[in-house]
């Protein structure tokens, strides 16, 4: 079991070292044991295409590029498929648990049926899991400080209670948790470690890991002949950085990584350090940019070549808020695309999307710059999800204008906006009750009595013609009467999607949207995107509730909860984009041009405007 630990500042070489030796043990034995290279999962398709392009490699069988939560998968997946519970089907879990225990609640109880409360509580139980406390762990803090600090003592009670209910929950329903995973694989690579061995493991890209990966790692590790892992820390660790340090994050998390390995029986850890070389690596054609990575917490002035290319390569911008830091970078893109260079080598990076993308949108919109955003984007007021909430509150209620013509608009229950629009205002004028319309028999024989008593137009105009449209909305409230079950609820709302024909209606909206183009394009994958994350939703509902029963007016929590959580991650439609992201989740490994916006934000304060 041989362990190496790969430390060197960015661009000393650690990700090429990893590569050239996987691209070896392969061209050696191209049909020996499997190799793994683990990497965050934004990275492991750019590690693909970099592996097949340096170095002549045309293919492999061996290797598995994998994060840690798609190795968890393969490793349980190893004895059969494994029930999953999502995040949408969590929030739900735990919105219904939230509900039915209410009245056992210390700190939660007032909270506990408030809009967004489900979500809150499903992050910090994704901590308290990746970060193996357990519950009893939790009442034994709660104990401790019950005397001093009441108040979170009962807040560390609740949060115990409702995270030992929601793992009852799973066991009775035989699902797994999506951030227990880690956990589960690790606890069976232990116990089934003669059926699981690698030939070789690599980790690179990791800046911080949780003790759940670290654990995986450690059970991993025990099962591989050769190991090396690669952190950016710029010195052999002896101890933790201080806390304000660039290396404070990386550098605890491979001082921990080297304590867990160390611990294991016959674990001879090996560190090799790469140092800085002038001319080689990353930045070797570009001095400056040495120069600044290396003295980046060290400031030394510049001199010879790096002191020269300063104002070539290095721009610092002072701006009096956000909106004009977005209109720099616009211009600064166009200089570089007029000048011979391409929109795809360009990167915008800044700490923290969150409240930042509107005004990036609207200034490159203006400014008529092709981008793209790397987010996970919000499903909760798409036309297919308004549409199912809408339907579903004219199932449980009595019928509300807001939600009859809420669904109408939403363009999937086949009539044109105009034709809506024109049914919305003579109901208003004619003071036409919603309800009326799903009355049976309306537009027979006593369709005149109901019309005199509600002062309702002729039942043989438009009323007559919005009798196509009403059905499938009158079937579902048919379907869903009483209390119906999970299983119940799921197949009206799949019978109620097919009779609108909202599949095909949403297949078209792409094909239009895409020969349209630009923004629109993106547009058109979250179309086709929207119907495969709404049909999940539906199927974690059917897992979470199968054999449940509740009236319509407890279900509306619960799937509202579901609903308000969905999001969709969507690929790059085009090539030639700018790219938008956060430091922390977006990877552009080849850039000619990287614009880094609010870089001091928060730490000194903008100067006065015109300043």
């Amino acid at each position: 079991m041989d362990i190496r630990f790969l430390l060197g500042p960015a661009g000393s070489g650690k990700t090429h070292r990893c590569l050239a030796e996987i691209r070896k043990e392969l061209e050696r034995d191209p049909e020996g044991a499997p190799l793994l290279l683990l990497a965050p999962k934004q990275s492991t398709f750019q590690l693909e295409r970099q592996l097949l392009a340096e170095g002549g490699t045309a293919g492999w069988t061996r290797l598995q590029i994998l994060s840690f939560e798609r190795l968890a998968r393969m490793v349980l997946e190893e004895e059969g498929p494994v029930e999953l519970l999502d995040e949408e089907g969590r929030i739900m879990v735990l919105r219904a648990l939230l509900r039915w225990h209410q009245p056992r609640l210390r700190i939660f109880r007032p909270s506990a049926r408030m809009t967004g409360f489900a979500r809150e509580l499903s992050g910090t139980l994704r901590e308290l899991q990746r970060y193996r406390i357990r519950p009893e762990r939790l009442e034994v803090i709660a104990a401790e400080v019950s005397t001093d600090q009441p108040a979170l003592s009962d807040k560390l009670r609740d949060l115990a209670f409702l995270g030992r209910a929601y793992r009852e929950w799973l066991e009775a329903h035989r699902l797994q948790d999506a951030d227990l995973l880690p956990e589960l694989a690790a606890e069976r690579l232990r116990a089934g470690s003669d059926r699981c061995s690698f030939g070789g493991v690599w980790l690179d890209g990791f800046a911080e890991m949780t003790p759940q990966e670290i654990e995986l790692l450690a059970s991993v590790v025990r099962v591989s002949k050769a190991t090396t892992l690669s952190f950016c820390v710029d010195q052999e660790f002896r101890e933790d950085p201080p806390w304000l340090s660039t290396w404070a994050v990386v550098g605890q998390t491979a001082r921990r990584v080297h304590a867990r390995l160390a611990a294991i029986d016959g674990a001879r850890p090996e560190v090799e350090v790469l140092r800085r070389q002038s001319g080689v690596g990353r930045f070797a054609d570009v001095p400056a940019l040495a120069h600044l990575e290396a003295t980046w917490t060290r400031p030394v002035e510049a001199e010879g070549g790096a002191r020269d290319g300063a104002r070539r390569v290095l721009r610092m911008v002072s701006c009096s808020d956000f909106e004009r830091e977005a209109e720099v970078a616009a211009r600064e893109v166009w200089r570089h695309v007029r000048g011979g260079g391409r929109f795809r080598d360009v990167a915008v990076i800044l700490r923290s999307l969150e409240d930042r993308d509107a005004a990036i949108r609207r200034v490159f919109l203006r400014y008529g710059i092709p981008f793209f955003i790397d987010r996970r984007e919000p499903l909760a007021h798409h036309p297919m999800a308004e549409l199912t909430r809408c339907a579903l509150r004219i199932a449980a209620f009595t019928p509300r204008y807001e939600d009859w013509f809420g669904a109408l608009k939403t363009g999937l229950a086949g009539v044109e906006q105009d034709r809506v629009d024109c049914w919305e205002n003579e109901a208003l004028a004619l003071g036409t009750g919603v309800e009326a319309w799903f009355r049976p028999g309306i537009n027979e024989g006593g369709g005149e009595d109901v019309g005199r008593e509600s002062r309702e137009p002729d039942p043989r105009g438009w009323r007559r013609e919005a009798e196509r449209v009403v059905a499938p909305f009158a079937a579902l409230r048919r379907d869903l009467s009483g209390e119906p079950d999970g299983h119940g609820l799921v197949a009206a709302l799949r019978r109620f999607w097919m009779a609108l024909g909202v599949r095909e209606r949403l297949e078209e909206w792409a094909v239009a949207d895409a020969r349209l183009g630009g923004q629109l394009e993106l547009q058109s994958r979250l179309h086709g995107t929207a119907w495969e994350r709404m049909d999940a939703w539906l199927g974690g509902l059917e897992r979470g509730f199968e054999s449940t029963r509740m009236p319509m007016a407890e279900w509306l929590a619960i799937v509202e909860a579901g609903l308000a959580s969905l999001t969709a991650g969507v690929i790059p439609p085009s090539q030639d984009q700018v790219m938008i992201g956060a430091i922390d989740r977006s990877r552009q490994p080849e850039l000619k041009l990287a614009l880094v916006l609010g870089l001091n934000e928060g730490v000194f304060p903008a100067p006065p405007r015109g300043g």
